[in-house]
C-alpha cells in the first residue's frame, strides 16, 4: 500500500467497464485503480462502505462493507470478494487518489495573485490549480482555511470546518465558501494548488509490432526526450496469450497510433 495520503472511492460512471477501461477511467479522473491493500485500509481506517463490486488493480472484484445489510453479503463487516473475473467483463471500479490540496500565499503577502499568477505559482510548486471537487474532498478530510483562493474554473473559494467570525460568521454551517467567478486579470486572491504523483503522465492507446503480429498497448507514457518515450503496460495480442511490456520505444515515430 502506498504511504502517500490518499482516498479510495467508487468511481461513478455512466456504464460498467472492463478492466482496461477501468484503469483508464481512474486515470481520467486524476487517480489510479486501487490496490487490494488500499481498499482494505479505506475499509478499516476510513469507514468505507459500498455495496457495489468493483475492479481492483490485480484484476479482482471486491467491495467494502462496514454496515452489514441485506443483499450485501454476510451480516458482518468485511471486504467482500468475487475473486478474479475475466478482464473483458463489465463492472464498476475503485480508484485511489493521492492528490494533496494545499493553500498557497506568495512571499509578498495575502491576496496578490491574478488567475494567471496563480497558475504560475502552482507550477513552481510542481502542482496545478485545484478543482472544486478536489477542494471539496480536502474540506471533507479536514482542510480549514480562511483565505479565499483561485480554483481551476476561475472561481474563488475557501474551506471552513470550524465556523468563526472572520470567516463568514458563526451562524453559517461548515462548508466551502464561494465568492463565485472573478475577473481573471483584475481580481487578486491566494490560490489552492493540487499535487499528485500522477502529475506529468499521460495515458494513451497505441499499437506496436510483436513477433510479426499486431498488438495494442494501454499504458502511461513518460517523456524522456523529444524522440523517446517509455511505456509500462500490458500488450493485448490477437491470440489468446497476454504479454506485459516495460521499456522504451525509440524513436516515437515508429509507433502506429490508433
Amino acid at each position: 500500500m502506498s504511504s502517500s495520503p490518499g482516498k479510495v472511492y467508487y468511481l461513478q460512471l455512466p456504464q460498467k467497464v472492463n478492466l482496461t477501461e477501468a484503469q483508464q477511467a481512474c486515470f481520467n479522473d486524476g487517480a489510479q485503480i486501487a490496490k487490494v491493500g488500499q481498499l482494505y485500509a479505506a475499509w478499516k481506517f476510513m469507514g468505507l462502505d459500498r455495496c457495489d463490486a468493483g475492479w481492483l488493480a490485480d484484476g479482482s472484484l471486491r467491495y467494502p462493507i462496514n454496515n452489514p445489510r441485506r443483499n450485501c453479503g454476510p451480516m458482518e463487516p468485511g471486504v467482500r470478494s468475487f475473486g478474479f473475473a475475466p478482464p473483458h467483463h463489465k463492472h464498476g471500479v475503485y480508484c485511489y487518489s493521492a492528490v494533496v490540496v494545499f493553500p498557497y500565499q506568495p512571499p509578498h503577502g495575502r491576496y496578490n495573485l491574478t488567475y494567471h499568477d496563480a497558475q504560475q505559482v502552482c507550477q513552481e510548486q510542481d502542482s496545478t490549480l485545484a478543482t472544486f471537487e478536489q477542494l471539496f474532498q480536502a474540506w471533507e478530510e479536514g482542510l480549514n482555511w480562511c483565505n479565499a483562493g483561485w480554483l481551476a474554473d476561475g472561481t474563488v473559494q475557501y474551506p471552513i470546518t470550524k465556523p468563526r467570525r472572520p470567516c463568514g460568521g458563526l451562524g453559517l454551517s461548515p462548508g466551502v465558501r464561494s465568492y463565485g467567478s472573478r475577473h481573471r486579470h483584475l481580481h487578486r486572491y491566494d490560490v489552492f494548488c493540487s499535487s499528485s504523483p500522477l502529475r506529468g503522465e499521460r495515458c494513451l492507446d497505441f499499437c506496436t509490432s510483436h513477433r510479426e503480429d499486431q498488438h495494442c498497448v494501454t499504458g502511461c507514457v513518460h517523456s524522456i526526450e523529444k524522440d523517446q518515450h517509455c511505456v509500462t503496460g500490458c500488450v493485448h495480442p490477437i491470440e489468446k496469450d497476454q504479454h506485459c511490456v516495460t521499456g522504451c520505444v525509440h524513436p516515437i515515430e515508429k509507433i502506429n497510433t490508433v
